[in-house]
């Protein structure tokens, strides 16, 4: 995720994607194995669906998130919970050395941004010895990868987009938690979204989803005509339903880090 001087998230509602995705939180919480009484962060939380999740199944939870308006609605999807909302970022947690069990990012950053080993770094340093930390993110396949390259495409106005085949890739995410590891799972998964039609699904997204309105604003008003007509394209190219509908399968890792717990002496 990224934010500028003025907070992404005023200009979209990341709403539209939360619900699609709470299945993938669902998911990361079960196999980090998160139970009742568990101190959980939930970082990059965006409007919590992890940490609903996590408070769901009795954990005591604090999610961070650097966007006022997603800790603003947060708070308000949370509202009867005990989850806590901190406004900091991934990159440098408030918190000292150990004081989580878990920490868990789900979709803690986009398409053309993957999550950053400082990150990973600051999810490993906040649990305690023999804790867990995991996250989920995005491959570079199928919808998901010509769809990053469209927007590339058209912010650079280069002729061939340039995603990076490194990215999203089991090699690149063991290299990345090996240094913070006791024990790795690392597991492929996809996340389908099913809609009305394909031409709905493209309506809506490009109403609600935050990083458009983004684009929208740094394209003229041709060159946004012909990026939401292609996008449309996209959708229908990548539309797995032969009958009037939509599935999307927006492919993803989950990964779940324990880390090494402290050596008892001899």
């Amino acid at each position: 995720m990224h934010v500028d001087d003025e907070d992404l998230f005023e200009r979209g509602d990341y709403s539209f994607w939360s619900r699609l995705f709470r299945p993938a939180s669902e998911s990361l919480v079960e196999a980090a194995a998160v139970s009742v009484g568990d101190r959980l962060l939930d970082v990059a939380a965006g409007d919590g669906n992890t940490a609903l999740t996590a408070a769901e199944v009795g954990a005591d939870v604090t999610a961070v998130d650097l966007s006022p308006s997603q800790i603003a609605r947060g708070r308000s999807r949370s509202e009867g919970t005990s989850v806590r909302w901190v406004l900091a970022r991934g990159e440098l947690l408030p918190f000292a050395d150990g004081t989580f069990d878990h920490a868990l990012d789900t979709f803690g950053d986009n398409l053309d941004a993957p999550i950053t080993e400082l990150a990973l770094g600051e999810m490993a340093r906040v649990v305690r010895p023999g804790g867990v930390f995991g996250f989920t993110y995005w491959t570079r396949e199928g919808f998901n990868r010509d769809w990053v390259e469209l927007e590339q495409r058209f912010l650079t106005g280069a002729g061939e987009g340039s995603s990076s085949p490194l990215l999203g890739t089991e090699p690149t995410a063991k290299a990345a938690v090996a240094p913070l590891a006791d024990h790795v799972e690392m597991t492929r998964q996809t996340l389908a979204i099913t809609w009305s039609s394909a031409d709905a699904f493209t309506d809506a997204l490009i109403a609600q989803d935050p990083y458009l309105h983004d684009l929208h604003r740094q394209l003229s008003p041709t060159g946004w005509a012909a990026f939401t007509d292609e996008l449309r394209g996209l959708v229908h190219k990548w539309n797995d339903q032969a009958a009037d509908g939509l599935r999307l399968e927006f492919p993803y890792l989950r990964v779940v880090v324990r880390t090494a717990a402290l050596e008892t002496p001899a």
